[in-house]
This record gives C-alpha cells, sequence and structure tokens, in this order.
C-alpha cells in the first residue's frame, strides 16, 4: 500500500486537468511508481436511440481523439510519463461506476481525481469514489500549490493515525517534506461537575493530549523529532473545520488522513471526518489513506452487488 506501485489519474479534458496531470506526476515520481493509468469517462448523453443513431456528431470525437487530447495533456504536464509505464483507457458511462468497475481497478494503490469548485462540468463525485474504493483516493483542487514538502497529518493515536503517519514518511523517504502531526482535542461537556472552569480543563485536555501523543510516537518506533506536533482546541464539535483551518496555518500542501479502520468493511467506508473534509478543503489536496490489502475481498463483494 505504502509504495503506491499503480496510479490511476482520471481526466475530463478540462482545464482542471492541468493540476492532476501535474500533481500525478509528482506523486509517481516520488514514490517511484512503476505504471501509471490516465483514464476518461465518456457520459453518454441521455437522448432517444433513434436520435442517437441519427446523429452520431452528438457524441462529439471518437475514441482516438479523446486519447490523442490525454496523451497531449500528460506531454505537456507530466513529461516523464513515459518511465511510468503509462496507460490511456476511454471508457462510457456514469464516470463513479465505470472507475470502481474498471478491470484493472484490482491492481491501483491510488486514485488522483480533480475536485472542482469553480470551473463548469460536472465531474465525478468525490466522496462516492472516497467512500466505496478499496484503495487510496488522492482530490487535487483547481488551484492548489504543486508540491509535497508540506505534509499534514491528523492524528488520534489509533492504528489509522499511525497508516497515515507511514503513508507520509514514505513520501518523505523519497524526497524531502516536513511532516506536521495534528491532534484535534476537546473539552467533555460533564467538565463543571468537577468544579473546574471551562479554560481549566481546557488546559488538563491539552496537556493530557501532549502525554497521548509523546506515548503513541513512542509505542510505536517513531522519532519525535522527525515531526512538528500541533494540538488544536475542538470547541464547537466540527473536527473537520479545525483541521483544514489549521493545514492553512502550516502552509500545507497535503492533508493525509486515514479511513476510519477496525473491521474490513470499516476501513473501506469513511469516517465523518474524512466526508467533512472532502467538502471543507478547496485550496489542499487532499489524501485518503487505505488499507488495501483488508479492503480487497470487501470491496470485490461490494462491486457484484
Amino acid at each position: 500500500m505504502l509504495r503506491l506501485k499503480k496510479i490511476l489519474v482520471c481526466l475530463d479534458l478540462t482545464a482542471m486537468d492541468e493540476n492532476v496531470i501535474k500533481y500525478a506526476g509528482l506523486m509517481a515520481t516520488t514514490m517511484q511508481s512503476e505504471s501509471v493509468v490516465f483514464m476518461h469517462i465518456n457520459e453518454p448523453l441521455d437522448v432517444p436511440a433513434s436520435v442517437r443513431k441519427n446523429f452520431p456528431e452528438l457524441y462529439g470525437a471518437p475514441e482516438g481523439d479523446f486519447k490523442d487530447k490525454m496523451l497531449n495533456s500528460v506531454k505537456q504536464y507530466f513529461p516523464g510519463h513515459a518511465n511510468h509505464n503509462s496507460e490511456f483507457v476511454i471508457n462510457e458511462g456514469s464516470p463513479s461506476q465505470q472507475i470502481l468497475r474498471w478491470p484493472g481497478m484490482n491492481d491501483v494503490d491510488l486514485i488522483i481525481m480533480g475536485k472542482k469548485s469553480h470551473l463548469k462540468g460536472k465531474g465525478v463525485n468525490p466522496s462516492k469514489i472516497a467512500n466505496v474504493s478499496h484503495c487510496s483516493v488522492l482530490f487535487v483542487p483547481e488551484k492548489c500549490e504543486i508540491s509535497i514538502d508540506k505534509l499534514f497529518v491528523p492524528i488520534d493515536f489509533s492504528l489509522r493515525s499511525k497508516t497515515a503517519i507511514d503513508q507520509a514518511l514514505e513520501i518523505r523517504r523519497n524526497g524531502k517534506s516536513e511532516i506536521t502531526l495534528q491532534h484535534v482535542y476537546y473539552v467533555p461537556q460533564g467538565y463543571h461537575y468537577t468544579g473546574k472552569t471551562y479554560e481549566e480543563f481546557t488546559t488538563i485536555m491539552r496537556e493530557n493530549s501532549e502525554k497521548a501523543y509523546f506515548q503513541f510516537l513512542k509505542q510505536n518506533g517513531y522519532d519525535a523529532s522527525a515531526f512538528k506536533d500541533v494540538y488544536t482546541l475542538d470547541d464547537d464539535d466540527a473536527p473537520a473545520d479545525k483541521i483544514y483551518l489549521e493545514a492553512l496555518r502550516q502552509n500545507a500542501n497535503l492533508i493525509i488522513l486515514a479511513s476510519r479502520g477496525r473491521t474490513k468493511a470499516a476501513s473501506l467506508l469513511l469516517g465523518s471526518v474524512a466526508l467533512e473534509l472532502i467538502k471543507y478543503d478547496q485550496r489542499i489536496p487532499y489524501m485518503v489513506i487505505k488499507d488495501k490489502r483488508e479492503n480487497m475481498s470487501f470491496f470485490a463483494a461490494l462491486m457484484k452487488v
């Protein structure tokens, strides 16, 4: 999972593709990926069969022209693509279904796709892909910095936190990146029964978070000097916005968060914070890490439904 040997890059032949291809090139080069697949899904028009037959030009360019457009864009924004055994795929149908049901999907370690905010086009539902995909997914906003020198990893001291940290370390091992670990803490509702003020209990929870942080690093064999640590108070039960705003303050150019884990079904599906971050994130690429080996059997069964 960590090496990201095979990357699937989703393109829609719009201006969005520039950032997606550039970021795919950066990830493929940094992670020394063996193959990169560039895919475009041509959505069928909702018109009667008789009209489709009589006016084939409604469907625009033939498949060969689509591939030429993709190849030209990839050559321009990722000139070293040929070093990664690149492949170009054109499919027709529902974008989400075609991506997830693609025969080569089982071998994919990472899906990279654009996340639109102002550009025209429906695009692919990012939450659906992130929620159902068996492998990791990276969302690239239409306006973002093409760099991975400042990685931002929200952690909760669980096994999934270790997975996200390990992915960040793997990225840094092949490049040069600063890694910031953030823990979002909160004050429990019943704090007033202790006789402490809100401010006093905030200090207690912050100190507890710091102790738990260093204990977590020690238990997992991490060197504390390898990371920058930040602690953020969640004072309105909205941790996703606290994560995003702190990532902006840290000038992060990639947020890395693992899916919720614990069981095969749970690690395939996302937790609420991961899904909320997809909605918040408009400027920073966001990578959802999944354990591909755990998810494969459940994913295969889900795709048969």
